[in-house]
């Protein structure tokens, strides 16, 4: 009788044992994998994109209404890239993926407030890039500073610039002859004001001369100069 409460005894601890023992592998097999957390609805848009799970998610870094920024990182090198991804909503809008341009994040529309997390320094040039992409990435050294030099007069520190890229309007005179001029205008606006400005890059193509115009919305001019643009 006591070989069989004894016994009894030793197969509760056995089962109890054993147990503690399937517990503690399921903990190691959840503190090693730590794909298993992070948000269902980001772990599902990078997994789609990056063909693996091999990954962490932070928790949202920033947040602005429904739109957050989180931080994908692997889990082993090489499983993917260790950047940022965007997500409005259950949609991955930008990302997971390092040097994403400045204007990609400006056509999707992600507020600024997330923008800063990755552009921290300067003034946000949104659409810039696209239009130094379309007309020649020289002309923006001469446009940039040409707002910069208007918005100082009109003692405008500069957050961000924003051009409308549905406003690009190009134009060519004698465009088969010796004496060729391009004319490209769009309009702008600066951080949160809604005032446009027009600006005017006209460029004399056989003396190398770009004449930047700047007009306020009444027509007022702002800012005129012809560069060498040899």
């Amino acid at each position: 009788m006591f070989d069989d409460s004894r016994k009894r005894r030793l197969i509760a601890l056995g089962v109890g044992a054993g147990f503690v023992v399937i517990v503690m592998i399921v903990a190691i097999v959840n503190i090693a994998k730590p794909w298993r957390s992070g948000d269902p609805a980001v772990r599902k848009a990078v997994a789609a994109v990056s063909s693996t799970e091999d990954f962490t998610v932070s928790k949202p870094l920033v947040a602005d209404g429904e739109w957050k920024l989180y931080w994908i990182d692997p889990v082993t090198k090489g499983a993917c890239e260790s950047a940022p991804a965007v997500m409005k909503g259950d949609r991955m809008v930008i990302g997971p993926g390092t040097d994403v341009p400045l204007d990609d994040f400006y056509k999707a529309g992600v507020p600024d407030k997330l923008v800063r997390y990755i552009f921290k320094d300067g003034v946000l040039w949104y659409g810039f890039e696209t239009y130094g992409r379309e007309h020649g990435r020289y002309i923006l050294n001469y446009i940039k500073p040409a707002i910069q030099a208007m918005a100082m007069k009109l003692n405008i520190r500069l957050d961000r610039v924003s051009l409308d890229l549905n406003s690009i309007k190009d134009d060519a005179n004698d465009p088969k002859g010796v004496n060729r001029t391009e004319i490209s205008q769009f309009n702008f606006t600066i951080n949160n004001n809604k005032t446009k400005y027009t600006l005017t890059a006209t460029n004399f193509t056989t003396i190398n001369k770009l004449t930047i115009n700047i007009d306020d919305e009444n027509g007022q001019t702002l800012f005129n100069k012809t560069f060498n643009a040899s």
